[in-house]
């Protein structure tokens, strides 16, 4: 997802002031020698400009990642030993500890194993073809678009997020397009003649959130008024099993800090009202019963979206108020984590609510959702199938969509199909390491006591320990990131100091475990 060889087109959705993979200031501690936020390495190393607010290159990043690396290994003291194993591990067995075994039959010996694979390899090899859920083409590497879609060729896009913007990058600006000023305003895309014709749809039909230029100082984080702590459980207290519906006792009380943040920021200027169910749910787009009323309310949307980005979060009520969703994070955690859901709101949740939430709060940089739209008026870029399309197959990589929601239903014949989004569960059901930990009986599917719905693909204890087929926790074994996905909540982001240092604690917290553990074995 960083690589350092990853095309230029596909940007960071976090601005750089915001990132630094050090995370001694977290903890109050001095910073290790030759430490430096990304916003500080960029200066230092001119490989980007260095504006606080600015959006760089992912590569540019995992150049950043790669200093990172070198500045902890040339930090590390006597008493810690760094050894590199470029190989991947495909199971890991009991031997008088942890035993990993790796794709060319060597094995590497370990008291506690801590995995941290992240989107997983599989899940973002791509290649040619026909290597996703039902023939559909992998998002990733894009450069494998360039053989898999053809100049001209009809193309459906499934997903609205930051996968999808990244798909359309490769296919227009990596095909020699380009974009130049509007006169009155905006954005013109000029087409280089090897673009696709690009048919955009998703499951809800709603247009993503940009992220703003810029974001509120808000020194000691933001302290709710009333999606508070104590309030969720008090709502928890209440149920019978201990157990949430997120659209009923978490969502509202969102919705109402979102009107209490527009109102503050909104004091002596002169705005709109802010409706967050609306919003959220995109109710008004119920009466877009014709592709062009669609059209026409999903490119309003977009425009307005991107110039509340453009003045950023402190001129914007509108944009300060869908950061509520990122501010309260660790809120919308403590609801849902660890099969705090009902079973049936945890499903609507994987599926409806949290894809929302990322397209509300995670969103791309407000230049995309400008490309976007010039796309849309150059003809490029499509919304003719509207939310929910069928996408029927009707022979090896070519298919047939249909509109659901249209009073003249619209269809068209697509070439091929790209999946514009990533499954978090694709982590563990792609990983040859999971897969067989599972087959051993060492890893389980997490499910609901209730009723056996499936929470999540991967069942972690509370302290990250990974919980086998007889529901016993493994201290040997913990797991990080993109593999929780479901036991937890919200994996795939830049850890920073502050209010993204989850990732930082949760790893001090595991050391600290490992290192108990440790010394009562040698004590005893």
């Amino acid at each position: 997802m960083h690589s350092p060889h990853l095309s230029e087109l596909l940007l960071l959705n976090t601005v750089n002031g915001q990132i630094d993979s050090f995370g001694a200031s977290t903890f109050g501690e001095r910073p290790i020698t030759g430490a430096s936020s990304f916003l500080e390495w960029l200066a230092s190393s001119g490989e980007a400009p260095t504006e606080a607010s600015g959006f760089v290159p992912r590569r540019v990043f995992g150049r950043y990642l790669g200093f990172v690396f070198d500045t902890l290994e040339r930090a590390t003291g006597p008493n810690l030993h760094l050894r590199y194993v470029p190989r991947e591990v495909v199971d890991i067995r009991r031997s008088g500890g942890e035993e990993l075994v790796l794709d060319d039959g060597g094995t590497v010996k370990a008291d506690v194993v801590i995995l941290c694979t992240g989107h997983g390899v599989d899940a973002i090899r791509g290649g040619s073809s026909f290597n996703t859920m039902g023939g559909r083409l992998a998002p990733y590497p894009v450069d494998a678009l360039a053989d898999d879609v053809a100049p001209r060729a009809v193309v459906g896009l499934e997903g609205l997020g930051l996968v999808a913007v990244d798909v359309v990058a490769a296919l227009t600006e990596g095909r020699g397009g380009r974009y130049v000023p509007a006169q009155r305003g905006g954005l013109t895309y000029m087409p280089s003649g090897m673009e696709p014709t690009i048919h955009l749809f998703s499951r809800g039909g709603l247009p993503f959130c940009c992220r703003p230029a810029s974001s509120l100082e808000r020194p000691g984080g933001y302290r709710p008024v009333v999606c508070t702590s104590r309030r969720i459980a008090k709502r928890r207290a209440d149920t019978p099993d201990g157990r949430l519906d997120f659209e009923r006792d978490v969502l509202p009380l969102l919705f109402e800090e979102m009107k209490v943040i527009f109102r503050e920021r909104s004091n002596h200027l002169s705005v709109a009202t802010l409706d967050p169910k609306d919003l959220f749910y995109g109710l008004r787009y119920q009466a877009a019963d014709t592709a062009d009323a669609y059209r026409s309310m999903f490119l309003s949307d977009l425009r307005h979206d991107v110039g509340e980005s453009l003045k950023g979060e402190a001129a914007s009520p509108y944009k300060a108020a869908l950061e509520c969703f990122r501010l309260l994070r660790d809120a919308i955690r403590a609801a849902v984590e660890f099969g705090g859901l009902t079973p049936a709101s945890h499903e609507i949740f994987r599926r409806r609510i949290a894809p929302r939430i990322n397209q509300v709060a995670v969103g791309p940089p407000a230049i995309r959702g400008a490309q976007l739209i010039a796309l849309v008026e150059a003809g490029i870029a499509r919304l003719d199938l509207g939310p929910a399309p069928r996408i029927t197959s009707v022979g090896r990589g070519v298919w047939q969509a249909a509109s659901t929601r249209f009073r003249t239903p619209s269809s068209v014949r697509l070439d091929a199909v790209v999946q514009g989004f990533l499954n978090g569960e694709k982590s563990v059901r792609s990983s040859r390491l999971f897969q067989a930990l599972k087959a051993s009986g060492r890893a389980r599917t997490a499910t609901s006591s209730q009723d056996g719905t499936v929470l999540a693909d991967l069942d972690i204890s509370e302290d990250h320990a990974l919980v086998d087929a007889r529901g016993r926790v493994q201290t040997g074994i913990r797991v990080l990131g993109m593999p929780c996905e479901g036991m937890t909540y919200f994996n795939h982001y830049l850890p920073s100091p502050g209010s993204r240092s989850r990732a930082f604690r949760t790893i001090e917290n595991i050391l600290d475990s490992v290192v108990g553990q440790r010394r009562h074995v040698h004590e005893s």
